[in-house]
């Protein structure tokens, strides 16, 4: 402004008053903290307090007009000053809050600003009729002043003071409309700014849910929204590509292309899919390219066209295609058929190439059949529930048929299939079934059973014949142009027979027979010249089948394969041979075949020869190869049953035992032994006419069956003529060796009803030969008969004594012929019968050594005796010295636990090893030798004494004194009884007693019988003596009674006799 001449000038212009000023900044203030980032309650409550600082209310409130569903409105109010309600409303209060109070009464002072849309204002709010509808505990209102608020016209809210200090007038109202205005404004502007921000929001939401990426981009080709899937695809934040052009995202060598169709895209915006048809590739921020699908679509919006690309990665799915492209090349390959099928519609819906091969049609044909239309043997019903079953299964659902296929030619074949349900989501159940052509398999399967067969036959009995029979069918069965034949070499002539040829003319059988086998015979048609197969493509030209073209020809043969019958060990035994009917070689299955059927005819031959060689062996002597026991009774009941059919003449049996036969083998070998035995058998044989059967029986035993005897002469003849051969002399490893035979003749009669009748009488008379002397034979008598009878009732008697302790152990003193007192005992055993009463061992002995219950006795004797004497031994102090005689039998010898057992009596029963003296015979030493003399020797090593008794009984007594480690000699009783002890025996018996003193031996006398005996052997210088003169065998009672008294035994008496017989 201008002054003028120092004149006042006076500026008329209003100025803001201070209120004015207030409320302009008030409004800045609120406009420059708008933001619709915030919470409802918060930016009204902001209002609120700007509102209640600039009105000077006590109290207010803001809030929104709304509607219901039903259009009625109501009032929300945002935000209200804090009062101080009661606690029921202030917990309403701080519940609501947040979200605002609903309040559907208007009938109250500020329903009246929202229905009627002007200001109300009043100061005396206690006789307003618009006063009332607070809330219970709500205060006191005195004055209240309510203003609306529009925008664009619009009634939006409100806002409520009350209880300012002076009460309100208009133009506190007036000077507040800048203020409402403003708070219409910015109320507006925070919805539409949350409106919009919640539908971008859902746009953007709309857009995150698209499974593919989406780019959207202006005309330029930048970019101006992605979704995050297009981040993920592509590998760049979203920051990252807003605003980039989008070739970004396109592979270099094909941008140009891209940004020439992009620019011509917006002269015809639509819809348009791309990638489908070319292939489409983009580029990820790491430079790989990747195939795409992209799908074009025009965005209008009012800035213009825009455009909208959603992006589909097809990797996996290119890779899946790829896949299948590879999986149905490599199903097209598979020797298996794979047919895909519709369940519902039991048809085909795809198949490999294999399929449409195995059954001979198109693909396109089998596409309008079904499986029923190629199997034979199972219905279209039949095959659709074995799919229900694999369908409707829990478990693998899978399935595995047999059936068969018939090709469009129509022949049939086996197949395996294997069909399988296929996951899918739709109601139409697809399976995949996988058929496998088994004929092979079913063709082997047959061979195989047929084998098995074979086999069966083979060790069922049945004869060669058949079972080779039955092969060369089995083999014809397997190839429909082949006919087999078996040819085998005869042992006899080495010859070829024809031994099977079930679909061979007889004619050309006849011809193959008897050929040579050697190179080139006739046809080399065998193969068992050369020991391999032979193989003639076409016997028209092959010349070495010339003699045989004609037959062949009349047959339909044409060609010829033969493979050799070899056995385990190389022998050749014939050849397998197939006749084919088509002028060439085998093929690979049909060698093979030819080389198994012939080891398995290699198997059956074998089989058969050895059930022959077995059959043989059970009936026939391995060292001698003559008939067994068996086999001579098998021949004697047949001669038995020809005699009682033909009375006319009778037969007999002659039952032979080489005489001295054990001495030679123990003192020769075995091996000279069993060459004795061969050579006596080829001289039997010689020996007996030709209807005569000679068996060796066992060990030395043989037999001899003789038929048609018509005089008993003529069976003694037959037994001189054996004797005769048997009398010259052996020759056994360069030695000459002699031996006889005892024969015993048996000559049938009624009473012979079998062959153990007739043999048991030929073996009594053999022994009665025997026991006559070497070399004799005797013919059978009813006497002997009675005797065997007699032995026989006492062999089971013996038995039965065993089982029922009948046996009884006696004791016989000896006593020392120095000091006349006992020095010991011999145990002898005796047999308590029942009936008869004490019973010596002379009459039951032998018989029991025969039967073998001498070594079961044997044993209990030397158990019972060793333990009485322990019990004397006890009793009596002056026993302790007391020995014990034993006798040893010969079986128990050769015992395999003999010096075990021997120390365990001696160890159960508590006797020193030294006080048992076993007695041996001369015979039981020379038996075994070897044997004899090393279980001798252990047990003299163990402190028993060994006795050699019945001296100068047996062989090679002087011999033997000195070989086995005896303590004592026993002079046998046949040397001291009777009279004759002064005479003949007496330098016997003087020559033993030296000589068995120089070997450090004493001397028993056995059998003394008198004083002068006594005496005698005394003034001998004989040890010790036994015998009835000083007592008989005693019981353990007897003897126990004889200890405690010795002086039975006149001591002084004995002494005073020997000496006066020395006089």
């Amino acid at each position: 402004m201008k002054k003028h001449n120092n004149e006042r000038i006076v500026d008329n212009r209003q100025f803001p008053t201070i209120e004015e000023i207030d409320l302009l900044n008030t409004i800045r203030l609120i406009q420059s903290q708008f933001t619709s980032d915030e919470p409802p309650l918060k930016f009204y409550d902001k209002l609120l307090s700007h509102l209640i600082k600039s009105s000077q209310s006590s109290y207010g409130f803001i809030g929104d007009l709304l509607y219901t569903n039903a259009g009625d409105p109501y009032f929300k109010m945002r935000a209200v000053s804090n009062i101080a309600w009661n606690q029921k409303s202030l917990e309403y209060f701080v519940e609501h809050s947040p979200n605002g109070l609903d309040f559907f009464n208007l009938k109250n002072l500020f329903g009246a600003v929202l229905t009627s849309g002007k200001y109300v204002l009043t100061n005396d709010t206690a006789n307003d009729v618009r006063s009332g509808g607070l809330p219970l505990g709500h205060p006191l209102i005195e004055s209240f002043l309510g203003m609306p608020l529009f925008h664009d016209g619009n009634l939006i809210g409100m806002v409520g003071m009350a209880n300012r200090t002076g009460g309100y007038d208009e133009s506190l109202a007036k000077n507040l409309e800048p203020l409402f205005t403003t708070f219409s404004t910015i109320i507006a502007a925070y919805w539409n700014a949350r409106k919009y921000r919640e539908s971008e929001k859902k746009y953007r939401g709309l857009l995150e849910c698209a499974p593919d990426a989406l780019v959207i981009c202006n005309q330029d080709g930048n970019i101006i929204l992605t979704n995050t899937q297009a981040t993920h695809i592509f590998g760049y934040s979203q920051e990252e590509l807003i605003g980039e052009p989008v070739e970004v995202l396109i592979p270099e060598d094909i941008r140009a292309i891209h940004k020439k169709k992009h620019v011509g895209y917006f002269s015809n915006p639509k819809v348009r899919p791309m990638g489908k048809s070319a292939d489409l590739y983009g580029l990820r921020k790491d430079g790989s390219r990747f195939p795409i699908e992209v799908n074009l679509g025009p965005l209008r919006t009012d800035s213009g066209v825009l455009v909208t690309a959603s992006i589909r990665d097809v990797s996996e799915r290119k890779r899946a295609e790829e896949e299948i492209i590879l999986f149905r090349t490599a199903l097209d390959c598979s020797a298996d058929a794979v047919f895909l099928i519709d369940r519902n519609k039991m048809r085909f819906i795809d198949m490999n190439a294999t399929a449409c091969a195995s059954v001979g049609y198109s693909r396109e044909e089998l596409l309008t059949m079904g499986p029923g239309d190629i199997k034979t043997n199972i219905t279209c019903d039949e095959l659709a529930l074995q799919f229900d079953k694999v369908i409707s299964s829990k478990q693998e659902k899978k399935g595995v048929i047999e059936t068969v296929h018939r090709r469009k030619d129509g022949s049939d074949f086996p197949v395996e299939i294997l069909f399988q349900a296929l996951d899918s989501s739709t109601d139409k159940p697809i399976l995949i079934a996988t058929a496998r052509d088994i004929t092979d398999r079913k063709r082997a399967e047959r061979l195989k059973d047929g084998q098995n067969e074979i086999i069966h036959q083979i060790y069922s009995g049945n004869s060669l014949l058949s079972v080779l029979t039955l092969l060369c069918q089995i083999v014809e069965e397997q190839v429909s142009e082949i006919r087999c034949s078996v040819m085998l070499i005869d042992e006899d002539t080495g010859r070829l027979q024809v031994c099977a040829a079930p679909n061979l003319s007889e004619k050309l059988q006849r011809a193959l027979n008897n050929l040579e086998v050697k190179p080139c015979a006739g046809t080399n048609f065998t193969s068992t010249d050369v020991r391999e197969t032979v193989v003639v493509n076409d016997l028209t030209s092959a010349p070495l089948w010339g003699d045989f073209h004609s037959l062949a020809l009349a047959d339909g043969l044409r060609a010829y394969w033969s493979q050799p019958i070899i056995e385990s060990e190389g022998k050749v035994l014939g050849a397998f041979c197939m006749f084919c009917e088509e002028p060439r070689g085998p093929l690979t299955g049909e060698a093979t075949l030819l080389e198994s059927s012939a080891q398995m005819a290699g198997v059956a031959i074998e089989r058969k020869q050895l059930e022959q060689k077995l059959r043989h062996d059970a009936l026939h002597d391995p060292l001698t190869d003559l008939p067994n026991r068996a086999l001579f009774v098998k021949q004697l009941e047949l001669a038995i049953q020809r005699y009682k059919r033909n009375n006319d003449y009778s037969i007999a049996v002659l039952f032979l035992d080489l005489d001295r036969f054990k001495t030679i083998n123990d003192s020769l070998g075995h091996l000279t032994g069993d060459n004795l035995l061969v050579q006596t058998a080829q001289r039997l044989q010689k020996a007996i006419r030709e209807t005569d059967i000679v068996a060796r029986l066992g060990g030395d035993e043989f037999a001899v069956l003789a038929e048609h005897i018509t005089d008993v002469n003529d069976v003694i003849l037959i037994a001189e003529r054996i004797h005769e051969a048997l009398q010259q002399p052996f020759n056994l490893e360069g030695e000459e060796v002699f031996t006889s035979t005892s024969i015993g003749i048996a000559v049938s009669t009624v009473e012979h009803h079998s062959a153990d009748d007739i043999l048991r009488d030929a073996d009594t008379a053999m022994y009665r030969a025997k026991s006559q002397g070497d070399s004799r034979f005797e013919l059978f008598t009813s006497e002997m008969s009675t005797n065997s009878k007699i032995t026989l009732t006492l062999e089971n008697q013996l038995r039965q004594a065993l089982n029922r302790q009948e046996f009884r152990v006696f004791y016989q003193p000896i006593i020392s012929l120095t000091t006349m007192t006992i020095i010991g005992f011999e145990a002898l055993l005796r047999w308590e019968h029942p009936e008869r009463g004490i019973i010596p061992p002379s009459e039951f002995l032998d018989v029991a050594e025969k039967c073998g219950l001498m070594i079961p006795v044997g044993w209990w004797v030397m158990q019972t005796a060793c333990g009485q004497l322990c019990e004397w031994q006890n009793q009596f102090p002056t026993a302790t010295a007391l020995t014990l005689n034993v006798n040893f039998s010969p079986r128990q010898i050769i015992q395999p636990n003999v010096i075990e057992k021997t120390l365990r009596i001696i160890d159960e029963t508590g006797i020193k090893a030294d006080n048992l003296y076993l007695e041996i015979t001369e015979h039981a030493a020379i038996e075994n030798t070897a044997l004899t003399l090393a279980v001798l020797t252990e047990l003299h090593e163990q402190g028993v004494r060994l006795v050699i008794d019945d001296f100068g009984t047996g062989y090679s007594s002087l011999s033997h004194l000195q070989l086995f480690p005896f303590s004592s000699l026993k002079v046998d009783r046949s040397f001291i009884s009777g009279t004759d002890l002064h005479k003949r025996n007496s330098h016997i018996v003087h020559t033993t007693i030296d000589l068995a003193h120089n070997l450090g031996m004493t001397v028993v006398a056995e059998g003394v019988e008198t004083k002068d005996q006594m005496s005698r052997l005394i003034a001998l210088g004989c040890d010790f003596m036994q015998g009835y003169f000083i007592a008989k065998p005693l019981p353990p009672d007897k003897v126990h009674t004889l200890l405690l008294n010795e002086s039975q035994i006149d001591q002084h008496e004995l002494m005073a006799t020997a000496t006066l017989s020395n006089l």
